[in-house]
């Protein structure tokens, strides 16, 4: 069967209310289009179309299926990535920068040690790097693929983006439920606690900005 323009849209149209992640939409869309073409001259296309749905998908509901899988997929595989990149900062020759940074972070804190204020300032540069690259990447992804449809990276780096905030959030809970008074805290922050922070951090923002370098680089070679 050969497909129409009008024929493409309409399928497009149906998988972009039925399918959230341009992933599931891409492949999905590949493999309806050539089962289509499989079949015989002046058949009917919505004869067809949902015949191909049904039989080999489960309808809607299994392509909605289909799509929840791919973003459990997609997810576990960021995680394994994520987690992979801090495991290499220990590695050579990146443990020896990374005992650098953490160098020059304990002598910054520990001259800093009694000012509340440089100390939050540090703290939010370093915590808003993730954010910032999330901001670049999403910018770029609507260029290359031409499209905002969402991605299940971007899922994946949303939930990294706001990790670091989620903890911070619950460390500061924990002080109030402990009574601690958070600003006698800053005023007088052991530099030793500051830089493991610190580096926590940096850690953090360096393994997000390789998997957006990595996701980029696979989606430019395609």
């Amino acid at each position: 069967m050969k497909l129409s323009k009008d024929n493409i849209k309409y399928l497009n149209n149906f998988l972009d209310e039925e399918l959230r992640y341009r992933e599931t939409y891409n492949e999905m869309q590949d493999h309806i289009l050539s089962a289509l073409e499989r079949y015989p001259e002046g058949s009917l296309f919505e004869t067809a179309f949902y015949q191909v749905i049904s039989t080999q998908f489960g309808g809607s509901a299994g392509l909605r299926a289909i799509d929840r899988q791919c973003r459990k997929h997609g997810l576990v595989e960021m995680r394994k990535r994520y987690f992979k990149h801090i495991l290499e900062m220990f590695r050579l020759p990146s443990v020896i920068y990374l005992a650098g940074v953490s160098i020059a972070a304990f002598f910054l804190f520990n001259n800093i040690s009694t000012n509340a204020i440089a100390n939050i300032t540090v703290f939010v540069i370093i915590s808003c790097l993730p954010g910032i690259i999330n901001g670049i990447r999403y910018i770029r992804t609507g260029y290359h693929f031409h499209s905002t449809k969402r991605s299940v990276s971007d899922d994946g780096f949303r939930m990294l983006k706001y990790f670091p905030g989620v903890m911070y959030a619950l460390f500061l809970s924990l002080l109030w439920l402990l009574h601690f008074a958070i600003t006698d805290i800053l005023h007088s922050i052991n530099p030793g606690v500051a830089t493991v922070v610190f580096i926590s951090y940096f850690l953090h923002a360096v393994a997000f900005y390789k998997m957006y370098k990595e996701e980029f680089k696979f989606n430019w070679a395609k």
